[in-house]
Formats: C-alpha cells, sequence, structure tokens
C-alpha cells in the first residue's frame, strides 16, 4: 500500500497537479487530487468530478504496477460525493 501511495504521489507531482489540499489555485484548468485517508487496504481521494477521466487511469496504474508482482493486482475504483454513497467508477 505504502509503495502505491508513493507511486501515485511521484506520478501527480510529475504531471504537475495540486495534490495539497488547501494549495492556491492558481489556474482553474490545473488538475487537483490529493490523499484524504489511508484505511487499512483502501486509499481514498478527492477531486473534481470533471478531472476523474485523468485522475482515475493514474491511479489505478499506480495501484496495479507499484511493485513487480507475479500475480496482478486487483484494484477497484469508487466514486461519490460522500464516503457512505460511493459507487463503482464507470469510465
Amino acid at each position: 500500500m505504502k509503495a502505491a501511495t508513493c507511486k501515485i504521489q511521484k506520478e501527480m507531482t510529475k504531471r504537475r497537479w495540486r495534490i495539497a489540499r488547501h494549495a492556491p489555485a492558481h489556474d482553474g484548468d490545473v488538475i487537483s487530487c490529493y490523499l484524504v485517508h489511508n484505511i487499512h487496504d483502501e486509499l481514498l481521494y478527492e477531486t473534481r468530478p470533471r478531472d476523474l477521466g485523468q485522475v482515475v487511469p493514474v491511479i489505478m496504474d499506480c495501484m496495479t504496477h507499484a511493485l513487480p508482482l507475479r500475480v496482478k493486482l486487483q484494484v477497484k475504483i469508487r466514486v461519490g460525493p460522500t464516503w457512505g454513497q460511493l459507487e463503482p467508477y464507470v469510465s
């Protein structure tokens, strides 16, 4: 989990996305996505709905390729306005 979290942060920084919750918004077109909480085997990120199409593939790729493994990791992405209203992500 830690390896995936670090890989996601590195990729978001490389893409110059805003990754701090209270970072100043200089440009409305800059993608904003930040880690809210890490719960056991889950990562909870917050981003704007309009950025999901770019954010989800990055998180999926980083999670599935965090470490070289013989088995493929299964990653499930759910989205919603609150934690209690999360539903499977459909692109």
